[in-house]
Protein backbone atom coordinates (compact mmCIF):
# COMPACT_ATOMS: atom_id res chain seq x y z
CA UNK A 1 0.00 0.00 0.00
CA UNK A 2 1.56 3.26 -0.78
CA UNK A 3 1.87 5.69 1.65
CA UNK A 4 4.01 8.81 1.96
CA UNK A 5 4.13 12.53 1.01
CA UNK A 6 5.32 14.98 -1.84
CA UNK A 7 6.99 18.26 -1.66
CA UNK A 8 5.28 21.79 -2.08
CA UNK A 9 8.18 21.70 -5.08
CA UNK A 10 6.10 19.64 -7.61
CA UNK A 11 3.86 22.40 -9.45
CA UNK A 12 7.13 24.13 -9.85
CA UNK A 13 8.89 20.91 -11.64
CA UNK A 14 6.02 19.97 -13.25
CA UNK A 15 5.78 23.54 -15.46
CA UNK A 16 9.71 23.13 -16.22
CA UNK A 17 8.99 19.40 -17.18
CA UNK A 18 6.51 20.70 -19.54
CA UNK A 19 8.85 23.61 -20.92
CA UNK A 20 11.34 20.72 -21.91
CA UNK A 21 12.27 19.47 -25.45
CA UNK A 22 12.09 15.95 -26.80
CA UNK A 23 14.87 13.53 -25.69
CA UNK A 24 15.07 15.54 -22.42
CA UNK A 25 14.44 13.51 -18.97
CA UNK A 26 13.56 13.45 -15.89
CA UNK A 27 13.61 11.27 -12.55
CA UNK A 28 11.50 11.46 -9.87
CA UNK A 29 12.09 8.93 -6.40
CA UNK A 30 10.00 7.74 -3.51
CA UNK A 31 6.49 9.16 -5.08
CA UNK A 32 3.75 7.11 -3.74
CA UNK A 33 0.84 6.14 -6.21
CA UNK A 34 -1.59 8.24 -4.89
CA UNK A 35 0.78 11.46 -5.71
CA UNK A 36 1.90 10.03 -8.72
CA UNK A 37 -1.58 10.08 -9.69
CA UNK A 38 -2.08 13.36 -8.67
CA UNK A 39 1.13 14.90 -10.50
CA UNK A 40 0.10 12.98 -13.32
CA UNK A 41 -3.19 14.36 -13.75
CA UNK A 42 -1.70 17.78 -12.70
CA UNK A 43 0.47 17.59 -15.58
CA UNK A 44 -2.19 16.58 -17.62
CA UNK A 45 -4.25 19.79 -17.25
CA UNK A 46 -1.35 22.11 -17.25
CA UNK A 47 0.18 20.33 -20.38
CA UNK A 48 -3.62 20.46 -22.49
CA UNK A 49 -2.53 17.75 -24.59
CA UNK A 50 -1.57 14.31 -24.46
CA UNK A 51 0.34 12.76 -21.84
CA UNK A 52 1.62 8.93 -22.31
CA UNK A 53 1.84 6.87 -19.40
CA UNK A 54 4.04 3.47 -19.88
CA UNK A 55 3.24 1.40 -16.62
CA UNK A 56 5.78 -1.38 -15.54
CA UNK A 57 2.47 -3.66 -15.58
CA UNK A 58 -0.71 -3.83 -16.42
CA UNK A 59 -1.79 -3.90 -12.44
CA UNK A 60 -0.41 -0.46 -11.97
CA UNK A 61 -1.66 0.39 -15.22
CA UNK A 62 -5.14 -0.54 -13.88
CA UNK A 63 -4.44 1.25 -10.01
CA UNK A 64 -2.95 4.54 -11.59
CA UNK A 65 -6.42 4.39 -14.27
CA UNK A 66 -8.79 4.01 -11.53
CA UNK A 67 -7.24 6.89 -9.37
CA UNK A 68 -6.65 9.22 -12.31
CA UNK A 69 -10.36 9.25 -12.49
CA UNK A 70 -10.91 9.92 -9.10
CA UNK A 71 -8.80 13.21 -9.48
CA UNK A 72 -9.95 14.58 -13.14
CA UNK A 73 -13.58 15.90 -13.90
CA UNK A 74 -13.31 14.13 -16.91
CA UNK A 75 -12.90 10.84 -16.57
CA UNK A 76 -13.27 10.82 -20.64
CA UNK A 77 -10.37 11.94 -20.41
CA UNK A 78 -8.19 8.67 -19.06
CA UNK A 79 -7.87 6.03 -21.20
CA UNK A 80 -6.44 2.64 -20.42
CA UNK A 81 -4.85 1.14 -23.50
CA UNK A 82 -5.15 -2.95 -22.03
CA UNK A 83 -2.45 -5.53 -22.63
CA UNK A 84 -3.49 -8.85 -24.84
CA UNK A 85 -3.46 -10.66 -21.57
CA UNK A 86 -1.54 -13.33 -23.81
CA UNK A 87 2.13 -14.53 -23.54
CA UNK A 88 3.83 -14.11 -26.51
CA UNK A 89 3.11 -16.78 -29.05
CA UNK A 90 0.07 -18.25 -27.23
CA UNK A 91 -2.37 -20.71 -29.15
CA UNK A 92 -5.14 -18.40 -27.97
CA UNK A 93 -7.16 -15.13 -28.66
CA UNK A 94 -7.60 -12.13 -26.53
CA UNK A 95 -10.81 -11.87 -25.09
CA UNK A 96 -13.27 -9.85 -27.13
CA UNK A 97 -13.72 -7.17 -24.32
CA UNK A 98 -10.18 -6.58 -24.80
CA UNK A 99 -10.22 -5.98 -28.20
CA UNK A 100 -13.34 -4.01 -27.90
CA UNK A 101 -11.48 -1.42 -25.49
CA UNK A 102 -8.16 -1.43 -27.33
CA UNK A 103 -9.96 -0.10 -30.37
CA UNK A 104 -12.36 2.41 -28.27
CA UNK A 105 -8.83 3.61 -27.51
CA UNK A 106 -7.53 3.39 -30.90
CA UNK A 107 -10.71 4.89 -32.89
CA UNK A 108 -9.99 8.07 -30.48
CA UNK A 109 -5.99 8.70 -30.98
CA UNK A 110 -7.06 8.52 -34.81
CA UNK A 111 -8.90 11.46 -34.37
CA UNK A 112 -6.04 13.50 -32.41
CA UNK A 113 -7.26 12.66 -29.24
CA UNK A 114 -5.82 15.33 -26.34
CA UNK A 115 -5.75 12.90 -22.81
CA UNK A 116 -3.97 10.33 -20.93
CA UNK A 117 -3.13 7.25 -22.36
CA UNK A 118 -1.97 4.24 -20.07
CA UNK A 119 -0.12 1.34 -21.56
CA UNK A 120 1.84 -1.22 -20.04
CA UNK A 121 5.76 -1.58 -21.05
CA UNK A 122 4.87 -4.82 -23.17
CA UNK A 123 1.75 -3.58 -24.58
CA UNK A 124 4.44 -1.42 -26.46
CA UNK A 125 5.82 -4.69 -28.44
CA UNK A 126 2.48 -5.76 -29.93
CA UNK A 127 1.68 -4.91 -33.69
CA UNK A 128 -1.27 -2.62 -34.31
CA UNK A 129 -3.13 -2.21 -37.53
CA UNK A 130 -2.89 0.83 -39.23
CA UNK A 131 -4.93 3.84 -38.63
CA UNK A 132 -6.93 3.56 -41.93
CA UNK A 133 -8.49 0.27 -40.38
CA UNK A 134 -9.64 1.31 -37.87
CA UNK A 135 -12.06 3.79 -38.96
CA UNK A 136 -12.83 1.52 -41.75
CA UNK A 137 -13.85 -1.74 -40.23
CA UNK A 138 -16.05 0.01 -38.03
CA UNK A 139 -20.01 0.16 -38.70
CA UNK A 140 -23.04 2.27 -37.06
CA UNK A 141 -26.38 2.06 -37.42
CA UNK A 142 -29.48 4.13 -36.81
CA UNK A 143 -33.48 4.85 -36.96
CA UNK A 144 -34.48 5.27 -40.23
CA UNK A 145 -30.66 4.13 -42.45
CA UNK A 146 -31.81 1.75 -44.90
CA UNK A 147 -29.62 -1.48 -44.90
CA UNK A 148 -29.01 -4.70 -47.80
CA UNK A 149 -29.32 -7.17 -44.85
CA UNK A 150 -27.04 -9.92 -47.29
CA UNK A 151 -24.23 -7.29 -47.46
CA UNK A 152 -24.73 -6.27 -44.02
CA UNK A 153 -24.14 -10.15 -42.98
CA UNK A 154 -21.08 -10.20 -45.13
CA UNK A 155 -19.43 -6.97 -43.26
CA UNK A 156 -20.11 -8.49 -40.17
CA UNK A 157 -18.11 -11.80 -40.86
CA UNK A 158 -15.35 -9.79 -42.59
CA UNK A 159 -15.12 -7.78 -38.83
CA UNK A 160 -15.04 -11.57 -37.02
CA UNK A 161 -18.60 -11.95 -36.20
CA UNK A 162 -20.28 -15.31 -36.59
CA UNK A 163 -23.54 -15.65 -37.84
CA UNK A 164 -26.17 -17.91 -35.23
CA UNK A 165 -29.76 -18.64 -35.47
CA UNK A 166 -29.72 -16.87 -32.24
CA UNK A 167 -27.04 -15.01 -30.52
CA UNK A 168 -25.50 -15.83 -27.47
CA UNK A 169 -22.54 -13.73 -26.96
CA UNK A 170 -20.46 -11.06 -28.08
CA UNK A 171 -19.20 -11.14 -31.92
CA UNK A 172 -22.69 -12.55 -33.10
CA UNK A 173 -25.24 -11.90 -35.15
CA UNK A 174 -28.88 -13.45 -36.38
CA UNK A 175 -31.59 -12.29 -39.13
CA UNK A 176 -34.76 -13.62 -38.68
CA UNK A 177 -37.02 -12.20 -41.09
CA UNK A 178 -37.78 -8.57 -40.50
CA UNK A 179 -35.48 -8.67 -37.14
CA UNK A 180 -31.40 -8.48 -36.98
CA UNK A 181 -29.67 -8.58 -34.08
CA UNK A 182 -26.28 -7.66 -33.43
CA UNK A 183 -24.06 -8.98 -29.92
CA UNK A 184 -21.13 -5.98 -30.57
CA UNK A 185 -17.80 -6.65 -28.51
CA UNK A 186 -18.22 -3.03 -27.52
CA UNK A 187 -21.74 -3.27 -26.25
CA UNK A 188 -22.93 -5.02 -22.55
CA UNK A 189 -26.27 -6.76 -23.98
CA UNK A 190 -26.99 -7.08 -27.65
CA UNK A 191 -29.29 -4.91 -29.99
CA UNK A 192 -32.34 -5.54 -31.86
CA UNK A 193 -33.11 -4.30 -35.05
CA UNK A 194 -36.74 -4.28 -36.52
CA UNK A 195 -36.90 -3.43 -39.95
CA UNK A 196 -39.51 -2.20 -42.19
CA UNK A 197 -38.82 -3.19 -45.66
CA UNK A 198 -35.05 -2.13 -45.75
CA UNK A 199 -35.66 0.53 -43.77
CA UNK A 200 -34.49 0.53 -39.43
CA UNK A 201 -38.16 1.21 -37.93
CA UNK A 202 -36.77 0.87 -33.87
CA UNK A 203 -33.38 -0.25 -32.15
CA UNK A 204 -33.89 -2.06 -28.85
CA UNK A 205 -31.32 -3.25 -26.49
CA UNK A 206 -32.63 -6.60 -24.79
CA UNK A 207 -30.81 -9.34 -22.33
CA UNK A 208 -29.56 -12.25 -24.13
CA UNK A 209 -30.96 -14.66 -21.65
CA UNK A 210 -34.59 -14.07 -21.38
CA UNK A 211 -34.80 -12.29 -24.84
CA UNK A 212 -37.00 -9.22 -23.74
CA UNK A 213 -36.34 -5.89 -24.28
CA UNK A 214 -34.18 -3.54 -21.84
CA UNK A 215 -34.73 0.08 -23.57
CA UNK A 216 -34.65 1.39 -27.13
CA UNK A 217 -32.09 3.87 -28.60
CA UNK A 218 -31.53 5.73 -31.79
CA UNK A 219 -28.13 4.66 -32.57
CA UNK A 220 -25.14 2.74 -32.17
CA UNK A 221 -21.72 1.39 -33.34
CA UNK A 222 -19.97 -2.27 -33.82
CA UNK A 223 -16.87 -2.43 -33.15
CA UNK A 224 -14.84 -5.27 -35.45
CA UNK A 225 -13.62 -8.52 -33.28
CA UNK A 226 -10.55 -8.52 -34.43
CA UNK A 227 -7.33 -6.54 -35.04
CA UNK A 228 -7.42 -7.53 -38.30
CA UNK A 229 -9.55 -7.65 -41.04
CA UNK A 230 -11.31 -11.20 -42.50
CA UNK A 231 -12.42 -9.65 -45.80
CA UNK A 232 -11.21 -11.28 -49.30
CA UNK A 233 -8.51 -8.40 -49.72
CA UNK A 234 -6.51 -9.11 -46.25
CA UNK A 235 -7.21 -12.62 -46.09
CA UNK A 236 -5.77 -12.83 -50.04
CA UNK A 237 -2.61 -10.72 -49.14
CA UNK A 238 -2.14 -12.80 -45.56
CA UNK A 239 -2.25 -16.31 -47.77
CA UNK A 240 0.60 -14.70 -50.42
CA UNK A 241 2.65 -13.74 -47.36
CA UNK A 242 1.85 -16.89 -45.42
CA UNK A 243 2.84 -18.49 -48.94
CA UNK A 244 6.28 -16.52 -48.88
CA UNK A 245 7.59 -16.78 -45.15
CA UNK A 246 6.52 -20.86 -44.35
CA UNK A 247 6.14 -22.46 -48.39
CA UNK A 248 6.63 -26.26 -46.09
CA UNK A 249 3.46 -25.10 -44.25
CA UNK A 250 0.59 -25.60 -47.06
CA UNK A 251 -1.36 -27.51 -44.04
CA UNK A 252 -1.67 -25.02 -41.66
CA UNK A 253 -4.62 -24.93 -39.54
CA UNK A 254 -3.72 -20.62 -39.64
CA UNK A 255 -4.09 -21.33 -43.55
CA UNK A 256 -6.91 -22.96 -43.99
CA UNK A 257 -8.49 -20.85 -41.89
CA UNK A 258 -8.08 -17.80 -43.37
CA UNK A 259 -8.80 -19.25 -47.10
CA UNK A 260 -12.03 -19.79 -45.44
CA UNK A 261 -12.43 -16.03 -44.45
CA UNK A 262 -12.32 -17.38 -40.37
CA UNK A 263 -10.53 -16.91 -37.75
CA UNK A 264 -8.51 -19.75 -35.74
CA UNK A 265 -7.44 -19.33 -31.87
CA UNK A 266 -3.89 -17.81 -32.19
CA UNK A 267 -3.87 -15.96 -35.61
CA UNK A 268 -3.21 -12.70 -33.75
CA UNK A 269 0.43 -13.89 -33.75
CA UNK A 270 0.44 -13.70 -37.49
CA UNK A 271 -1.15 -10.21 -37.57
CA UNK A 272 1.67 -8.58 -39.78
CA UNK A 273 0.36 -11.01 -42.53
CA UNK A 274 -2.69 -9.14 -42.87
CA UNK A 275 -1.30 -5.78 -43.52
CA UNK A 276 1.21 -3.50 -45.98
CA UNK A 277 2.06 -2.06 -43.25
CA UNK A 278 1.63 -2.02 -39.59
CA UNK A 279 1.82 0.35 -36.80
CA UNK A 280 2.67 0.41 -32.83
CA UNK A 281 0.82 1.87 -30.27
CA UNK A 282 3.91 4.93 -31.27
CA UNK A 283 2.13 5.32 -34.67
CA UNK A 284 -0.87 6.74 -32.99
CA UNK A 285 0.51 9.40 -29.61
CA UNK A 286 1.23 12.45 -30.77
CA UNK A 287 4.28 13.63 -31.45
CA UNK A 288 3.67 16.84 -29.27
CA UNK A 289 2.95 14.07 -26.27
CA UNK A 290 4.49 14.34 -22.93
CA UNK A 291 5.60 10.54 -21.38
CA UNK A 292 5.48 9.75 -17.88
CA UNK A 293 6.96 6.34 -17.09
CA UNK A 294 5.53 4.50 -13.74
CA UNK A 295 7.96 1.93 -12.43
CA UNK A 296 11.44 0.05 -13.88
CA UNK A 297 9.76 0.51 -17.25
CA UNK A 298 12.77 -0.50 -19.02
CA UNK A 299 13.90 -3.26 -17.02
CA UNK A 300 10.23 -4.99 -17.65
CA UNK A 301 10.81 -4.01 -21.62
CA UNK A 302 13.86 -5.60 -21.62
CA UNK A 303 12.51 -9.00 -19.79
CA UNK A 304 9.67 -9.08 -21.99
CA UNK A 305 11.74 -8.93 -25.21
CA UNK A 306 13.66 -11.86 -23.68
CA UNK A 307 10.32 -13.89 -22.57
CA UNK A 308 9.77 -13.44 -26.58
CA UNK A 309 12.46 -14.94 -27.40
CA UNK A 310 12.39 -17.57 -25.49
CA UNK A 311 8.98 -18.56 -26.48
CA UNK A 312 10.17 -18.46 -30.31
CA UNK A 313 12.57 -20.63 -29.30
CA UNK A 314 10.49 -23.15 -27.22
CA UNK A 315 7.64 -23.67 -29.90
CA UNK A 316 9.24 -22.85 -33.31
CA UNK A 317 9.30 -26.64 -34.06
CA UNK A 318 5.73 -27.31 -35.37
CA UNK A 319 6.45 -27.26 -39.30
CA UNK A 320 2.70 -27.02 -39.42
CA UNK A 321 2.05 -24.12 -37.45
CA UNK A 322 5.40 -22.06 -37.97
CA UNK A 323 6.11 -18.32 -35.99
CA UNK A 324 7.28 -15.63 -37.26
CA UNK A 325 10.80 -14.43 -36.16
CA UNK A 326 10.79 -11.76 -32.97
CA UNK A 327 11.80 -9.52 -35.27
CA UNK A 328 8.85 -9.90 -37.82
CA UNK A 329 6.02 -10.33 -35.06
CA UNK A 330 7.04 -8.33 -32.34
CA UNK A 331 8.36 -4.50 -32.22
CA UNK A 332 12.34 -4.70 -31.52
CA UNK A 333 13.07 -4.05 -27.89
CA UNK A 334 15.91 -0.95 -29.71
CA UNK A 335 13.37 0.19 -31.79
CA UNK A 336 10.98 0.94 -27.98
CA UNK A 337 13.81 2.50 -26.89
CA UNK A 338 14.39 4.70 -29.66
CA UNK A 339 10.99 5.81 -29.91
CA UNK A 340 10.51 6.91 -26.47
CA UNK A 341 13.48 9.80 -28.12
CA UNK A 342 10.78 11.46 -29.50
CA UNK A 343 9.31 12.67 -26.31
CA UNK A 344 10.23 14.47 -23.34
CA UNK A 345 10.32 12.12 -20.35
CA UNK A 346 9.65 11.73 -16.72
CA UNK A 347 10.62 8.17 -15.25
CA UNK A 348 8.94 7.75 -11.24
CA UNK A 349 10.18 5.21 -9.11
CA UNK A 350 12.47 4.06 -11.60
CA UNK A 351 15.77 3.09 -9.52
CA UNK A 352 17.98 1.62 -12.48
CA UNK A 353 18.98 3.76 -14.49
CA UNK A 354 22.73 5.01 -15.22
CA UNK A 355 21.90 8.63 -15.76
CA UNK A 356 23.02 10.72 -12.58
CA UNK A 357 21.56 13.81 -13.89
CA UNK A 358 17.95 15.33 -13.17
CA UNK A 359 16.87 13.20 -9.95
CA UNK A 360 14.47 14.43 -7.55
CA UNK A 361 13.85 12.83 -4.27
CA UNK A 362 10.99 13.51 -2.53
CA UNK A 363 10.18 13.09 1.10
CA UNK A 364 8.94 9.91 2.49
CA UNK A 365 7.36 10.24 5.56
CA UNK A 366 5.04 7.51 6.62
CA UNK A 367 1.81 7.61 7.81
CA UNK A 368 1.20 6.10 11.11
CA UNK A 369 -0.09 2.75 11.77
CA UNK A 370 -4.30 3.85 11.26
CA UNK A 371 -5.67 -0.04 12.18
CA UNK A 372 -8.70 0.13 14.10
CA UNK A 373 -8.67 -1.98 17.28
CA UNK A 374 -12.25 -3.31 17.54
CA UNK A 375 -11.68 -5.40 20.99
CA UNK A 376 -11.08 -1.55 22.47
CA UNK A 377 -13.21 0.83 24.01
CA UNK A 378 -11.50 3.74 21.88
CA UNK A 379 -11.26 1.41 18.62
CA UNK A 380 -9.93 4.64 16.57
CA UNK A 381 -7.13 5.92 19.11
CA UNK A 382 -4.69 5.80 16.26
CA UNK A 383 -6.77 8.13 14.28
CA UNK A 384 -6.79 10.94 16.99
CA UNK A 385 -2.92 10.54 17.19
CA UNK A 386 -2.63 11.17 13.20
CA UNK A 387 -5.37 14.31 13.90
CA UNK A 388 -2.97 16.13 16.34
CA UNK A 389 0.37 15.23 14.19
CA UNK A 390 -1.59 17.13 11.63
CA UNK A 391 -3.61 19.54 13.47
CA UNK A 392 -4.25 21.89 10.08
CA UNK A 393 -4.94 19.30 7.32
CA UNK A 394 -8.20 18.32 5.96
CA UNK A 395 -9.18 14.33 6.65
CA UNK A 396 -10.95 12.33 3.26
CA UNK A 397 -11.74 9.28 4.17
CA UNK A 398 -12.72 6.58 1.21
CA UNK A 399 -14.54 3.37 0.80
CA UNK A 400 -15.50 1.88 -2.40
CA UNK A 401 -19.29 1.23 -1.86
CA UNK A 402 -22.12 3.35 -0.29
CA UNK A 403 -23.30 0.61 2.07
CA UNK A 404 -19.21 0.16 3.15
CA UNK A 405 -19.15 4.38 3.70
CA UNK A 406 -22.28 4.02 5.76
CA UNK A 407 -20.81 1.39 7.74
CA UNK A 408 -17.50 3.18 8.63
CA UNK A 409 -19.56 6.47 8.57
CA UNK A 410 -21.37 4.50 11.53
CA UNK A 411 -18.02 3.70 13.61
CA UNK A 412 -16.63 6.76 13.46
CA UNK A 413 -19.37 8.65 14.97
CA UNK A 414 -19.85 5.84 17.76
CA UNK A 415 -15.56 7.71 18.45
CA UNK A 416 -17.24 11.31 17.91
CA UNK A 417 -15.18 11.05 14.80
CA UNK A 418 -18.00 13.16 12.44
CA UNK A 419 -17.80 13.43 8.95
CA UNK A 420 -19.69 15.15 5.73
CA UNK A 421 -20.49 12.94 2.80
CA UNK A 422 -19.29 14.63 -0.36
CA UNK A 423 -19.96 13.45 -3.85
CA UNK A 424 -16.68 14.12 -5.70
CA UNK A 425 -12.76 15.09 -5.19
CA UNK A 426 -13.60 18.15 -6.87
CA UNK A 427 -16.40 19.53 -4.50
CA UNK A 428 -13.91 18.30 -1.70
CA UNK A 429 -11.43 20.29 -2.69
CA UNK A 430 -13.53 23.69 -2.20
CA UNK A 431 -14.18 23.06 0.86
CA UNK A 432 -12.79 25.22 3.37
CA UNK A 433 -11.52 23.21 6.34
CA UNK A 434 -13.16 26.09 9.23
CA UNK A 435 -17.02 24.13 7.81
CA UNK A 436 -15.58 20.74 8.70
CA UNK A 437 -12.68 18.72 9.22
CA UNK A 438 -13.72 15.26 8.08
CA UNK A 439 -14.76 14.28 5.07
CA UNK A 440 -16.16 10.59 3.59
CA UNK A 441 -16.26 9.93 -0.26
CA UNK A 442 -17.51 7.51 -2.00
CA UNK A 443 -14.84 5.38 -4.11
CA UNK A 444 -12.61 2.60 -5.13
CA UNK A 445 -9.29 3.91 -3.66
CA UNK A 446 -7.18 1.69 -1.84
CA UNK A 447 -4.10 3.62 -1.11
CA UNK A 448 -3.79 6.37 1.71
CA UNK A 449 -1.40 9.18 1.41
CA UNK A 450 -0.50 12.83 2.87
CA UNK A 451 -1.20 15.23 0.26
CA UNK A 452 1.18 17.89 1.43
CA UNK A 453 0.62 20.53 -1.62
CA UNK A 454 -3.09 20.47 -0.39
CA UNK A 455 -3.05 19.84 3.25
CA UNK A 456 -5.08 16.96 3.21
CA UNK A 457 -4.85 13.22 4.20
CA UNK A 458 -6.26 10.81 2.05
CA UNK A 459 -7.60 7.69 3.98
CA UNK A 460 -8.62 4.45 2.38
CA UNK A 461 -11.14 2.61 4.85
CA UNK A 462 -8.46 -0.10 3.72
CA UNK A 463 -5.91 1.43 5.60
CA UNK A 464 -8.62 1.09 8.85
CA UNK A 465 -9.56 -2.76 8.73
CA UNK A 466 -6.38 -5.85 8.91
CA UNK A 467 -5.10 -5.95 5.51
CA UNK A 468 -5.01 -9.77 6.30
CA UNK A 469 -8.40 -9.77 6.04
CA UNK A 470 -9.09 -6.79 3.52
CA UNK A 471 -9.13 -8.74 -0.06
CA UNK A 472 -10.35 -7.55 -3.16
CA UNK A 473 -12.24 -10.65 -4.53
CA UNK A 474 -13.95 -11.12 -7.63
CA UNK A 475 -17.69 -10.06 -6.94
CA UNK A 476 -20.49 -13.05 -7.37
CA UNK A 477 -23.05 -11.96 -10.21
CA UNK A 478 -24.94 -12.92 -7.20
CA UNK A 479 -24.39 -10.77 -4.34
CA UNK A 480 -23.15 -7.92 -6.16
CA UNK A 481 -26.52 -6.33 -5.61
CA UNK A 482 -27.53 -7.59 -2.61
CA UNK A 483 -24.12 -7.61 -0.53
CA UNK A 484 -21.86 -5.11 1.46
CA UNK A 485 -18.53 -6.29 1.92
CA UNK A 486 -17.14 -6.89 5.55
CA UNK A 487 -13.46 -5.95 6.34
CA UNK A 488 -13.57 -6.78 10.33
CA UNK A 489 -15.08 -9.52 12.13
CA UNK A 490 -16.13 -6.66 14.60
CA UNK A 491 -18.74 -4.93 12.37
CA UNK A 492 -20.77 -8.41 12.65
CA UNK A 493 -23.76 -8.38 15.11
CA UNK A 494 -25.24 -11.70 15.74
CA UNK A 495 -28.35 -12.28 14.10
CA UNK A 496 -27.37 -10.26 10.94
CA UNK A 497 -28.28 -11.50 7.81
CA UNK A 498 -25.08 -11.72 5.10
CA UNK A 499 -24.40 -13.82 1.82
CA UNK A 500 -22.13 -16.60 1.39
CA UNK A 501 -20.26 -16.04 -1.62
CA UNK A 502 -20.92 -20.05 -2.55
CA UNK A 503 -23.89 -20.83 -0.62
CA UNK A 504 -26.39 -17.36 -0.79
CA UNK A 505 -28.16 -16.20 2.36
CA UNK A 506 -27.72 -16.62 6.04
CA UNK A 507 -27.48 -15.74 9.67
CA UNK A 508 -24.68 -15.05 11.68
CA UNK A 509 -24.70 -16.73 15.28
CA UNK A 510 -20.76 -15.98 16.02
CA UNK A 511 -17.54 -17.08 16.48
CA UNK A 512 -16.74 -21.02 17.78
CA UNK A 513 -13.52 -22.61 17.91
CA UNK A 514 -13.13 -25.62 16.28
CA UNK A 515 -10.18 -28.07 16.35
CA UNK A 516 -9.18 -29.84 13.17
CA UNK A 517 -5.70 -31.70 12.81
CA UNK A 518 -5.06 -31.07 16.32
CA UNK A 519 -4.86 -27.27 15.51
CA UNK A 520 -8.02 -24.66 16.76
CA UNK A 521 -9.14 -22.10 14.65
CA UNK A 522 -11.90 -19.39 14.68
CA UNK A 523 -15.08 -19.94 12.41
CA UNK A 524 -18.02 -17.81 11.47
CA UNK A 525 -21.11 -20.18 11.80
CA UNK A 526 -23.68 -19.59 9.82
CA UNK A 527 -27.24 -21.00 10.19
CA UNK A 528 -29.13 -21.94 6.80
CA UNK A 529 -32.62 -23.38 6.30
CA UNK A 530 -33.40 -26.00 8.02
CA UNK A 531 -31.08 -25.24 10.74
CA UNK A 532 -27.87 -26.22 8.79
CA UNK A 533 -25.04 -24.83 9.70
CA UNK A 534 -21.92 -23.86 7.64
CA UNK A 535 -18.54 -22.67 9.39
CA UNK A 536 -16.68 -20.37 7.82
CA UNK A 537 -12.55 -19.71 8.63
CA UNK A 538 -11.77 -16.19 9.85
CA UNK A 539 -9.41 -15.89 7.05
CA UNK A 540 -11.95 -16.34 4.44
CA UNK A 541 -13.99 -13.11 5.46
CA UNK A 542 -14.13 -12.18 2.49
CA UNK A 543 -16.33 -14.33 1.59
CA UNK A 544 -19.11 -13.16 3.39
CA UNK A 545 -20.99 -10.20 2.91
CA UNK A 546 -23.88 -8.47 4.65
CA UNK A 547 -26.88 -8.55 3.18
CA UNK A 548 -28.65 -5.51 2.30
CA UNK A 549 -32.63 -4.92 1.56
CA UNK A 550 -35.21 -2.85 2.01
CA UNK A 551 -37.30 -5.53 3.91
CA UNK A 552 -35.13 -8.08 6.14
CA UNK A 553 -38.42 -8.92 7.93
CA UNK A 554 -39.48 -11.02 5.36
CA UNK A 555 -36.14 -12.73 3.95
CA UNK A 556 -36.37 -16.31 3.80
CA UNK A 557 -32.57 -18.38 4.75
CA UNK A 558 -31.28 -20.40 1.83
CA UNK A 559 -31.25 -24.30 1.31
CA UNK A 560 -28.05 -26.02 1.69
CA UNK A 561 -27.72 -28.50 -1.24
CA UNK A 562 -30.12 -26.87 -3.62
CA UNK A 563 -30.41 -24.99 -6.85
CA UNK A 564 -31.63 -21.66 -5.28
CA UNK A 565 -28.44 -20.43 -4.94
CA UNK A 566 -25.39 -22.23 -5.78
CA UNK A 567 -25.76 -26.26 -5.56
CA UNK A 568 -22.72 -27.35 -2.65
CA UNK A 569 -21.43 -30.28 -2.82
CA UNK A 570 -19.09 -31.58 -0.06
CA UNK A 571 -15.99 -31.22 -2.52
CA UNK A 572 -16.42 -27.68 -2.42
CA UNK A 573 -16.88 -27.50 1.29
CA UNK A 574 -13.45 -29.40 2.16
CA UNK A 575 -12.01 -26.51 -0.75
CA UNK A 576 -13.13 -23.82 0.98
CA UNK A 577 -11.96 -25.03 4.14
CA UNK A 578 -15.37 -24.88 5.14
CA UNK A 579 -17.44 -26.78 8.21
CA UNK A 580 -21.24 -27.70 7.08
CA UNK A 581 -23.05 -29.73 10.36
CA UNK A 582 -27.12 -30.47 10.00
CA UNK A 583 -29.28 -30.62 12.62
Amino acid sequence: MGIGTISQANTKLITDFIKQKPGHRQYWHNVDTLNTAMQIANTYKQHKGTVFVVTADMQKAYELAGYLKFFLIYEDAVNLFPDLEILPYDKFSPHPDIIASRIKVLQKLRKNFSGIIISSAQNLFRYLPPKEYVGQFSLSYAVGDVLDLPKESEYLAEMGYSKMQQIRGPGEFAVRGSIFDIFPINSKNPLRLDLFDNEIDSIRVFDVETQRSIKKVENFGVFPNHEFSLDKASCTRFIYNWQTHFPRADKSIMLDAVKQQKAAPGLENYLPLFFEEVNTLFDYIAEDALCVHVGDTIKQAENFWQQVRERHQQYAADIQLPLLLPEQAFYVVDKVFQSFRKYSELHINNGNVKDKSNHIQFDGNELPELRANFSSKHPFSNLQKLFKQYPDYKILFVADSNGRCEILQQHLRRSDIQTVLVDSWTEFLKIDMTQQRCYLLCAEVYDSAILQELKTVLISEQQLFDKKIVQRAKSSSKTKEKGIKIYDVGELKVDTLVVHFEYGIGRYLGLNNIESDGISSEYLTVEYADKDMIYVPVQDLHLISRYSSANLDNVALHTLGTDKWLKPESVRLKRFGIWRQSY
